[in-house]
């Protein structure tokens, strides 16, 4: 779409436009003492701020999930027409996807698809390898593709705009959240951290993708498996795991997106039909009204209550 040239340019303005709202996104994290999306957007812009912030996060989930569910259909096609000559639109493959999407998007704690995420990421590592050795043994063997554009392609260069754009999808919605769950010692590394990993995914985006171009030229396909040989095992090795573990594995990726989308609801609305219980926890007696056990066990409304009179409701000590 682009170009050498302006492909390489746009990657680099969109990883400096991502690295500057990053710092200032984790700025006023720190700055809050924490908080959520919504959170902060509340106290900077008010709650239409907030409820506009929330509609985004949903329409970017809505939008990259489409995308994988485009990528798993055209993969399945050209398996399904390769190997058994069945000539099938994308529309009802998109759709039959609904059936293992739906009961799997439920899934409120990431942990029960750690091992299916491990699996898909050891085949995405495997896809990414079959790939290069056949874009490398291509350039090899019949030199650059047809009518590769090193400086800039004039006929499609601004499509490319939105594509830069669209390789930090997932990462902006997930900042606060890893900022969160990083150890608290560590949490002062993190912006440093964050930044060196997306430079070093843009900079492997950017070979990834040349390497690619320069073997295929302008016969690239944007699913790039389907640019692989057809009738090599190697390809179907790529395409029918990879689209069956993207499938399985997907739901992790709004999990987060929920968690953070959800911080300022109710707890009965964010897990309904679920009873949140702590364990025993110790009260210190000089909280306790005069006369009270100090200990919690079938107190918790008169524990309450005095709390709530002695104006103690945020004492961290409780």
């Amino acid at each position: 779409e682009a170009g050498v040239g302006f492909g390489c340019l746009m990657i680099g303005v969109s990883y400096a436009v991502f690295a500057f709202s990053a710092t200032r996104l984790l700025e006023c994290w720190r700055i809050e003492g924490g908080g959520s999306y919504g959170t902060l957007a509340k106290k900077a812009l008010g709650k239409r701020g907030m409820h506009l912030v929330r509609v985004s996060l949903v329409l970017q989930q809505c939008g990259v999930l489409l995308t994988y569910f485009i990528f798993i259909a055209t993969n399945v096609q050209q398996v399904l027409a390769r190997r058994f000559g069945a000539d099938l639109d994308l529309f009802p493959l998109v759709l039959a996807q609904l059936a293992l999407q739906v009961p799997l998007g439920w899934i409120r704690d990431i942990q029960h698809l750690a091992l299916t995420n491990l699996a898909a990421d050891a085949l995405i590592l495997f896809g990414l390898v079959v790939i290069l050795s056949f874009a490398g043994a291509k350039i090899a063997r019949a030199g650059v593709g047809p009518d590769v554009e090193f400086v800039l392609n004039r006929e499609s260069y601004f499509l490319f705009v939105g594509t830069s754009a669209f390789c930090f999808e997932g990462v902006m919605s997930l900042i606060l959240p890893l900022q969160e769950a990083v150890a608290k010692p560590k949490q002062p590394r993190f912006p440093s951290l964050l930044l060196a990993t997306a430079g070093g995914i843009c900079a492997f985006y950017a070979l990834f993708a040349l390497a690619n171009y320069l073997a295929y030229g302008e016969d690239v396909e944007t699913v790039l498996t389907v640019s692989l040989p057809a009738h090599s095992p190697w390809t179907t090795a790529v395409q029918v795991p990879r689209a069956l573990l993207e499938r399985v594995s997907s739901p992790s990726r709004p999990s987060q997106r929920r968690r953070a989308d959800t911080a300022g609801l109710p707890r009965r609305a964010r897990a309904p039909g679920r009873v949140l219980r702590r364990r025993h926890a110790h009260v210190p007696a000089a909280n306790l009204p005069r006369g009270h056990d100090p200990q919690p066990h079938g107190h918790a409304q008169k524990l309450g209550a005095a709390v709530q009179r002695d104006g103690r409701a945020h004492d961290p000590r409780i």
